[in-house]
């Protein structure tokens, strides 16, 4: 619809998927070989897993979806899982389920792979409560969201004498 074209998965794809500008693939379940993002791929009918057997590619036009509803993986909130390298690059977009508000020290690992080559180049994440900040870890096997302590500004007056 309206120039879209939506995959929706559930189960097994034997080989490589390629998600091209303007496509969507939405669901649950593997992909055995390579996964290519020039598009938008959004885990679940949220949340949900989605597992590619090969690498991993995100286009600098690809963004991965993934929604936060609680804390456990696939049942809590959505991820990516790559057996193979990821190469990153476009748009990490992150949006909370009604009515979840993550707490400080919660840990969300959205992605999983063997190794990573690059980041997201750039990265949507929602509003936290007062106090409170994400901080993104792209660590050796995964992409972390973590929920921190926020940065204060505090306003001192300079008084002269």
């Amino acid at each position: 619809t309206n120039g879209m074209l939506w995959f929706i998965m559930a189960g097994t794809v034997t080989g490589s998927c390629s998600i091209p500008l303007s496509a969507t693939l939405k669901g649950t379940g593997t992909i055995t070989g390579d996964l290519t993002n020039a598009g938008i791929i959004s885990p679940g009918s949220s949340p949900s897993i989605i597992s590619a057997g090969g690498i991993y590619t995100q286009a600098s036009t690809g963004v991965l979806v993934i929604e936060l509803g609680g804390t456990d993986p696939g049942t809590g909130y959505d991820q990516l899982a790559v057996t193979g390298t990821a190469a990153l690059s476009g748009t990490l977009d992150v949006s909370l389920i009604d009515p979840f508000n993550p707490v400080l020290g919660q840990t969300f690992t959205i992605m999983t792979y063997g190794s990573h080559t690059s980041e997201f180049n750039t990265v949507n994440l929602p509003e936290l409560g007062a106090g409170l900040d994400w901080e993104i870890t792209y660590g050796a096997t995964s992409v972390q969201l973590a929920v921190m302590e926020g940065s204060y500004f505090v306003y001192l007056p300079l008084i002269m004498r």
